[in-house]
């Protein structure tokens, strides 16, 4: 477990490049070639062309997750009071269907542009459902990236949109507070999204992501004139790596944040349950939100439900399926509850 753990932890530095795997792929990552592999391998999932156009240098900067090694420690906050004892799992469970009055809110997919700020953006996705679904789903209203990513200092080691620290940015809601806080341009919230959302899939109107932006500046003002009503979290903690448990904490209490290691393949994503295909190579750290699992009645394999922060025309509509213990998805799984 220990030397699985270190492996983990050594494959996950986000934004300092990860030695390659041993690779004989004739082909540019990435390419059309790349994508006709993948589909010939006929594994769980389909490939398909996302970020068209742009280089995997680019697309590294997107990936946001730092994990220190302080950090990966079960309950590192002490409040073994809060674990759950393991309940009776059904073979699926999705959120939206288990609290539908707050199926809009875990089904909003934010874009956290060319910011590598996926470990605030997930921590609020979680965050917002958490607290819709506590509420018995009367406060359905978003929850601020923007100001994690921009304030807590502690959750990252240069600025917000160079990558920070999961479990750090649900410390800070608990500390803090978090203010509402929508998409880009929002007008109905106290501190709205302010990075441009970028272009994922083959072409459109936004521009490329890929340069990764100046994190906007602090301020801890409302940047529209609406009340932040501010949200508190308290009792942060991290499960243990283990399916049964992290289900029975989604299922208990609702989504929870994930992170992960990316490989050049995941890019490609389209449909299906992914897993890390022979030879891929992995890239950085990225965070996401679980709200569910099943199993595939075919091929018998067990698949998370996840949400990703590249808008919706990015794989399934911003969504996708991720294998049981792939890529390191159950390693580092944190959440809170909303006081």
């Amino acid at each position: 477990m220990k030397s699985i753990i270190l492996l983990f932890l050594i494959s996950f530095v986000c934004f300092v490049q990860s030695k390659s795997l041993a690779s004989d792929r004739p082909f540019e990552p990435l390419t059309d070639e790349h994508v006709d592999y993948i589909n010939n391998l006929k594994t769980t999932w389909r490939a398909g062309h996302n970020f068209k156009g742009l280089k995997v240098e680019q697309l590294k900067r997107l990936l946001g997750v730092e994990i220190p090694i302080e950090e990966n420690k079960v309950n590192s906050d002490a409040e073994n009071k809060y674990n759950i004892g393991i309940m009776k799992l059904p073979d699926s469970f999705d959120s939206t269907k288990q609290w539908p009055d707050c199926a809009d809110v875990i089904n909003h997919v934010r874009d956290q542009g060319s910011c590598g700020s996926c470990w605030a953006v997930a921590a609020a996705g979680a965050i917002t459902d958490r607290v819709c679904i506590a509420s018995g789903g009367k406060n359905k209203t978003l929850l601020s990236a923007q100001e994690m990513t921009s304030c807590c200092t502690s959750c990252f080691n240069t600025e917000g949109c160079q990558g920070g620290f999961p479990l750090a940015a649900f410390r800070f809601w608990a500390k803090e507070g978090l203010p509402t806080g929508g998409d880009f341009n929002d007008k109905d919230t106290c501190a709205p999204y302010l990075v441009e959302p970028c272009e994922h899939h083959v072409e459109g109107k936004r521009p490329k992501c890929g340069d990764i932006v100046s994190t906007p500046k602090c301020t801890r003002k409302c940047t529209n004139n609406v009340p932040e009503n501010r949200s508190f979290g308290k009792s942060i903690y991290q499960s243990n790596p283990w399916p049964a448990e992290i289900k029975t904490e989604i299922m208990k209490r609702g989504p929870v944040e994930a992170a992960f290691t990316v490989y050049d393949d995941f890019f490609l994503y389209k449909e299906g349950i992914y897993q890390v295909t022979e030879n891929a190579k992995p890239l950085g750290g990225h965070a996401v939100v679980l709200y569910g699992w099943g199993t595939d009645n075919e091929t018998k394999t067990q698949y998370w439900l996840a949400k990703n922060s590249w808008n919706t025309d990015w794989g399934n509509n911003g969504f996708f399926k991720i294998k049981m213990r792939e890529a390191g998805i159950d390693s580092y799984v944190v959440s809170g509850i909303p006081k």
